[in-house]
């Protein structure tokens, strides 16, 4: 008997949270009909084409009337070919770069500019976030007419009597990988400075004045009081940075 009222108590109380959950899904049915576009969207552009790559790179295929399946032996000849290992050097060299230049000078202009007062503060966060509006599209192009041979690059070093360094920059191979790593000197984009400097005006004003009281110096004070305090945007950084 207490068996039977047990099981009739759990069934009573998963039927009122499933009609709980019921309610809440009909309560906010708008805001999920707003996702479906979105998800749609990535299904489409993202989950769809990431999938169809990975079947068809078990096929001999040209993209037209070659479709014949052909197993691992794409992946056998991508491992003989030694171009493979050099791109994936290539990536590798490129994304510990672009790790590391994220994690530390827009790190160094947002605490410089966190600690800024007045004006000065206000005019350099404009400065860091103007970058963020500008197509992308732009940028490259820009650097495209930089590094190309008759660019302005090699046109400075020309007028100062550098000519045995020109070079063109994106097309050899000595070269390429470091112009490419250069692009969008100084490297301080919008979104990671943001990021920290963000993280910085999270930070309570009263560490920073007990730190003073324990005379603190800056070194002092950003590594035992900021960069802890801030490991949740490091992190964050590090995914975006690497994706």
């Amino acid at each position: 008997m207490e068996n039977t009222q047990l099981t009739s108590a759990q069934a009573g109380r998963a039927a009122a949270s499933q009609a709980k959950r019921a309610k809440m899904i009909r309560k906010h049915v708008i805001a999920y009909a707003f996702l479906v576009p979105i998800f749609v969207s990535m299904a489409l552009f993202k989950y769809y084409p990431f999938f169809t790559a990975i079947v068809k790179s078990f096929y001999q295929w040209n993209g037209a009337n070659i479709n014949k399946f052909v197993g691992f032996d794409n992946f056998v000849k991508l491992f003989q070919d030694p171009t493979f290992y050099v791109s994936l050097k290539n990536v590798t060299l490129l994304t510990a770069s672009f790790v590391v230049i994220q994690l530390t000078l827009p790190l160094f202009a947002a605490v410089c500019v966190f600690h800024a007062r007045g004006r000065i503060q206000n005019m350099y966060r404009v400065l860091f976030l103007v970058p963020m509006v500008v197509p992308y599209i732009i940028i490259y192009l820009l650097w495209r007419w930089i590094y190309v041979s008759n660019g302005v690059l090699n046109a400075l070093l020309q007028s100062v009597g550098l000519e045995s360094w020109t070079h063109a920059w994106l097309g050899e191979s000595a070269t390429a990988l470091g112009a490419i790593i250069f692009v969008n000197f100084p490297w301080i984009g919008g979104i990671y400075f943001l990021i920290y400097l963000a993280g910085l005006i999270t930070i309570s004003q009263e560490l920073f004045e007990v730190g003073k009281l324990d005379g603190m110096n800056v070194w002092q004070r950003f590594w035992h009081i900021e960069l802890p305090l801030i490991r949740n945007q490091i992190r964050l950084i590090i995914v975006l940075a690497i994706i």
